[in-house]
């Protein structure tokens, strides 16, 4: 994902931190800027998990590797 994107992952997670450290007292113990980027990071850590459970889409005429042009619509029973 490209910057523009990443903005859109971590801007509201950011928010909610701003949120929380002026709401709970207990996080007042570090800095802001702590607690943002670890909320910050926890979120792209989580973005990159949803993207590597997506269903990737396949084309039938694409070629198998190393099966000399064999595409999956070859290996599909009529």
């Amino acid at each position: 994902m490209d910057e523009s994107e990443w903005f859109d992952v971590v801007i509201f997670r950011y928010l909610l931190s701003v949120k929380r450290w002026h709401s709970q007292p207990h996080l007042k113990a570090y800095s802001f800027s702590t607690i943002a980027v670890k909320a910050m990071h926890s979120a792209v850590s989580g973005e990159r998990r949803k993207q590597m459970r997506r269903v990737e889409t396949v084309s039938l005429n694409t070629p198998i590797p190393r099966t000399n042009g064999l595409v999956l619509e070859d290996c599909i029973a009529a």
